[in-house]
């Protein structure tokens, strides 16, 4: 498993984890669409998304450079990275070509949409991980600390909840797909846990399926330094709570989104490299 130092492999499945995928264009020309994938697992290296998004354009005629896949951070999944643990490659094969099929899939239950585009804000689950202790010294929201002896977060985290939703053209009632945004980090369960799991976005997304009938689509946001609450229930009520609290959310920005005809869609990329953060003599004292 990913993401957490453990001692052995996984021991079963809580619950099952999903590659989810939702395409759309302007006019139903692939060579004009965009495609986007939420995979249940802590991350995907670069090269073997790549490989995915080139075996997809060829299967459906997306555009590589349209093609997102984007990890939703679970630290309960299959080590597809290799982060703490050997890196499964069997599995990785495997969900390399699921990710393909569920674009493909995507493609082929093309409908005519409405489309509408709202945020709102879900302010219990995350919170800015690391800590400025009085003494100059940073704690992780984790660690055991006096209280009063923490003056306070190192920053702010992201409360907004985005969303996007679709709804069939002939009958706006009935939703086709809900993509959904939100900064957070999806480590409720730690090392302790061996059972495979989306921890709380995976079901925030089947919470969110069972209300609207479609599929329900989870996008991670910049998570470094989010994180849940590091001394609060860290257990399978926690994820419960964590899950339902985004789900809520999401339902509630999706509740109150007007959604309109004949949307113009258009798309761009570009790519970029940040560069290290430097230490400056100071701060090697303070960790020192």
């Amino acid at each position: 498993m990913d993401g957490m130092i453990r001692d052995r492999k996984s021991e079963g499945i809580h619950d099952p984890i999903f590659a989810r995928a939702l395409v759309i264009s302007p006019d139903y020309r692939m060579e004009h669409a965009c495609a986007f994938v939420s995979v249940e697992v802590c991350g995907i290296r670069g090269d073997d998304a790549g490989e995915a998004r080139r075996s997809a354009s060829m299967a459906t005629g997306i555009p590589v450079t349209n093609i997102i896949i984007a990890a939703t951070h679970t630290h309960s999944g299959p080590a597809t990275i290799g982060f703490f643990n050997p890196q499964e490659h069997e599995y990785l094969a495997l969900l390399l070509g699921k990710i393909v099929s569920a674009i493909v899939k995507a493609v082929e239950a093309a409908r005519p949409v409405l489309f509408g585009c709202v945020s709102g804000r879900e302010d219990t689950i995350s919170h800015y991980r690391r800590l400025l202790a009085r003494d100059g010294h940073v704690v992780m929201n984790w660690e055991p600390y006096p209280p009063e002896k923490i003056a306070g977060p190192l920053g702010e985290i992201d409360p907004e909840v985005g969303t996007l939703q679709f709804v069939e053209t002939a009958d706006p009632g009935r939703y086709v797909g809900i993509l959904y945004n939100h900064a957070g980090h999806p480590n409720v369960m730690s090392g302790d846990n061996y059972l495979i799991s989306g921890d709380y976005p995976g079901l925030a997304s089947r919470l969110l399926e069972e209300e609207y009938g479609c599929v329900a689509l989870f996008m991670n946001g910049a998570e470094g330094t989010m994180d849940i609450d590091g001394l609060r229930d860290r257990d399978w009520e926690g994820v419960g709570r964590t899950g339902k609290a985004l789900a809520e959310a999401v339902s509630e920005t999706v509740r109150r989104t007007a959604v309109k005809s004949e949307p113009v869609i258009s798309s761009g990329h570009t790519r970029y490299t940040l560069s290290a953060r430097k230490i400056t003599a100071n701060e090697l004292k303070v960790v020192a």
